[in-house]
């Protein structure tokens, strides 16, 4: 199997009131903690392609990232939305490595990802069908997408990214389940990043126990 990962960061951070691809944590840019873990996973994966989609315009992040060796690909300046940035991402993968077998795509905003969870997610994803997984009854942010569907990757809603593809393929869906948290905690706001950098009340009200330790162990769900 041969692996492709788009890590999505061509967003405006709109409700997050700044840019949230750098606010610190971990000691490190947001971003960069994401990928980090995104690179720990791909070690265990020979031949893995890596692509991260940023703005139109975004010469700082450029900046970042180039000084790591990462390539990247700019969204396009119109239209713009997750949508646009996915297709982007995937068509700059499969360009380069047209034999892939799979897709995934991973926000920027997930820091906390185990790589284990992304490690498990590829193991588990197949050319013929949609893999999410699964923590606490929610599903993940991220996704496997098996090369069965990468021609419809590139007429995805702008705005709505994959969630019709989910939708109308409801039966190809995968979902393994998981534990760890981080990847139903997304950071969209100033409230969320406050909940990933000191847990307490927050998470409490919203049903979520911190797991200090990447535990991936779960069952096979339909």
């Amino acid at each position: 199997m041969r692996f492709g990962v788009v890590v999505l960061a061509g967003g405006f951070s709109r409700r997050f009131r700044g840019d949230k691809r750098l606010a610190t944590i971990d000691g490190k840019p947001m971003l960069l903690a994401t990928l980090e873990r995104v690179q720990q996973a791909l070690a265990d994966f020979s031949g893995s392609t890596l692509r991260v989609v940023i703005r139109a315009r975004d010469p700082l992040i450029e900046h970042l990232l180039n000084q790591r060796g990462v390539i990247a690909t700019h969204a396009p300046a119109w239209p713009v939305g997750i949508g646009a940035s996915i297709t982007a991402g995937a068509t700059a993968l499969l360009n380069s490595e047209p034999d892939l077998d799979v897709i995934a795509v991973i926000p920027a905003d997930l820091p906390q990802l185990c790589s284990e969870t992304l490690v498990r997610l590829l193991q588990e994803s197949q050319r013929d069908r949609l893999t999410v997984p699964v923590c606490l009854g929610e599903p993940g942010e991220l996704i496997a997408i098996g090369a069965d569907f990468f021609p419809l990757l590139s007429s995805l809603p702008v705005r709505r990214g994959l969630k019709k593809l989910l939708r109308d393929h409801a039966e190809r869906v995968y979902h393994p389940l998981v534990s760890d948290t981080a990847i139903i905690r997304s950071i969209n706001s100033p409230a969320d990043f406050q909940a990933v950098i000191q847990p307490g009340p927050i998470d409490r009200s919203l049903g979520i126990h911190r797991i200090d330790r990447c535990d991936t162990a779960g069952v096979r769900g339909a």
